[in-house]
């Protein structure tokens, strides 16, 4: 009866299944099914081939080096689910920032994207409970992982993994929700539900406790068992991801300036490696690695070659493609679902992604929610080779039978700017899995980046320049990603496209991370940390009521979150703890203004 019980059910109505035990009192149930909602339903990461394991407790599991690795799976899960990055972090966080907007407003769907959520939001709620999930899995993974009968090397390395994101799904959701309950043991009596909120800096502190005990056991980007799990934390991961940490405890609320100096020696770390370098070129390259051995659908020089020779676009169409480059790519959260061990999708490149007005089954169903701002392309300067591929300069239009390359219509340059949709990861490249003829309607096959390496370059120039001004280092750093931008020799200095210690300045630093991080979930915390937030929201409407069509229904939808934003102040700085929460919890207390 239980195994048919979880075959039925999807993890989604398993989640609301259990808020529904627990607001109704039934905790006898909860203990029945507990270990049911650890094991079951999850979808394998690409790294593993293993079915995580339901009906089990820590006595009984936990014992060998598959089952170790089954519910390793299990704590990395919930990051790829759509109420993280599959759809809510990837698609609906973007629409509330400089970089894009949500094309149209149909209620709940979109309310993230307008800054218009509240308590009772369904995706919120599951965001919450699905970072939760992660951390339960994480707990009881280290609580239980010496018992296995593993080599002690592997055994350190998957506690590591699992402490590291116990410390990752908790930085989420202080991004997110401010100060939150940290758990750091599993839950052991299903009666205790109350558990109050932890002050944002005491949850930092927690998450660098975790992150930095994890880092020195961690596997290097190029190690065996990592070569083609993007999505698995490697110490290349951890350091970048340190270093984000502590740019935020540097940035609002906690303002701890002493940890610029921690983000530079983080960042450092990951450059030192001898790892990771930007991508210049499209060259066969033997770290890049097809993770299913998929043909490309069309050849990534198919169309338009001008966008695509640089090694920025490559970025993007290794995502498409399902292929891993570890010499920029550090961190992906990694999808497929056509073929043989289909387990997560996204909706990468179908709700964030080129329009296809025919819907054409061939080059994926395309109907966009977030388009791009033309603030965004107006900080882009003539030559910059990343405009034309992070924001669509058309739409397809079906096949046109021209060597199977998709029929584009182009936007103009003019009066379409807030025309046009997010263009980084393109379904015409997408792969169809063996003996597939179409691409799924809306899921898709493509990674998230989570961590690049032109990121921690960006991170590098920042924390020098906060501690040292436009230094040597910092410009050294920041230019390597500007010269890949126009196609130039990332170690040859070039006067016309150089920043010097005379133009350098911190709003040059925050424009170019929007040219070469924008869409990728980055910019709201990265506003909110800079403390201007409310400032960029009102020069973005200021900006598009002076460039804008007057009567276009763009450019409401383009204004639409930052008004909201102006009219809140400070509340949607933060998201709504979820009513699933402080229904149960009553040692929780609401975020201000909710």
């Amino acid at each position: 009866m239980l195994h048919d019980f979880k075959k039925y059910i999807h993890m989604k109505y398993l989640i609301q299944f259990f808020s529904a035990l627990y607001q109704n009192g039934q905790r006898k149930a909860i203990q029945i099914f507990f270990y049911i909602f650890l094991f079951s339903c999850i979808g394998c990461t690409k790294f593993l081939e293993t079915t995580p394991q339901d009906f089990v407790t820590p006595t009984n599991y936990y014992t060998t080096k598959e089952e170790l690795n089954s519910a390793l799976a299990g704590v990395y899960g919930p990051l790829g689910l759509y109420e993280v990055y599959g759809e809510l972090l990837s698609i609906q966080s973007q629409g509330v920032t400089d970089e894009g907007y949500a094309t149209y407003f149909s209620g709940i769907a979109n309310d993230v994207a307008m800054n218009l959520q509240t308590y009772t939001h369904n995706k919120i709620n599951a965001f919450w409970q699905h970072c939760y999930t992660g951390i339960e899995r994480a707990n009881l993974l280290l609580e239980n992982a010496d018992r296995a009968t593993a080599d002690p090397k592997f055994i350190t390395t998957v506690k590591a993994e699992a402490k590291f994101m116990r410390g990752y799904y908790h930085f989420l959701l202080a991004q997110y929700f401010g100060g939150i309950p940290i758990k750091i043991e599993a839950s052991k009596d299903p009666n205790k539900v109350n558990f109050p909120r932890a002050t944002e800096k005491e949850v930092y502190e927690q998450v660098l406790k975790d992150m930095t005990e994890a880092e020195p056991d961690l596997a290097d980007i190029n190690a065996p068992e990592l070569k083609s799990a993007s999505s698995r934390v490697s110490k290349s991961a951890a350091q970048g991801i340190l270093a984000r940490v502590c740019l935020k405890m540097a940035g609002y609320p906690l303002y701890d300036k002493a940890k610029y100096a921690d983000a530079l020696s983080w960042a450092k770390k990951v450059q030192a490696s001898g790892f990771h370098t930007l991508l210049t070129d499209k060259d066969s390259n033997p770290n890049i690695v097809n993770l299913r051995g998929l043909p490309l659908q069309y050849n990534a020089t198919n169309g338009n070659p001008a966008y695509t020779n640089n090694g920025y676009a490559q970025i993007f169409l290794n995502e498409v493609t399902n292929r891993y480059d570890v010499r920029e790519s550090i961190w992906e959260a990694d999808y497929f679902i056509q073929g043989i061990a289909a387990g997560k999708t996204g909706y990468i490149g179908s709700q964030i992604g080129l329009q296809n007005a025919n819907n054409d089954p061939i080059y994926g169903r395309t109907a966009p929610t977030i388009n791009a701002q033309q603030y965004l392309y107006s900080k882009y300067a003539p030559g910059d080779l990343r405009r034309d591929w992070a924001i669509a300069p058309y739409a397809n239009q079906g096949d046109g039978g021209a060597a199977g390359a998709p029929r584009r219509s182009f936007y103009n340059a003019s009066t379409q700017l807030l025309n046009r949709s997010v263009g980084k990861w393109r379904r015409e490249y997408e792969p169809l899995g063996p003996g597939f003829n179409t691409k799924p309607n809306w899921s898709t096959q493509i990674n998230f980046p989570i961590l690049r390496y032109a990121d921690i370059l960006l991170m590098i120039c920042e924390a020098e320049f906060m501690l040292n001004g436009p230094s040597q280092t910092a410009l050294d750093a920041i230019n390597q990603v500007r010269r890949r931008a126009y196609g130039k020799d990332l170690n040859t200095p070039d006067p016309a496209i150089d920043l010097t210690a005379g133009t350098l300045t911190l709003s040059e630093i925050q424009d170019e991370r929007a040219r070469e991080l924008c869409f990728e979930a980055l910019r709201k915390t990265d506003l909110i940390r800079w403390g201007i937030y409310l400032q960029r929201m009102q020069e973005l409407i200021n900006f598009n009521n002076t460039k804008g069509i007057p009567n276009d229904g763009n450019l409401t939808n383009a204004n639409r979150a930052a008004l909201n934003a102006l009219a809140g102040g400070n509340k949607f700085l933060l998201w709504p703890i979820p009513s699933g929460e402080t229904q149960v919890n009553k040692g929780i207390t609401q975020n201000p203004g909710y």
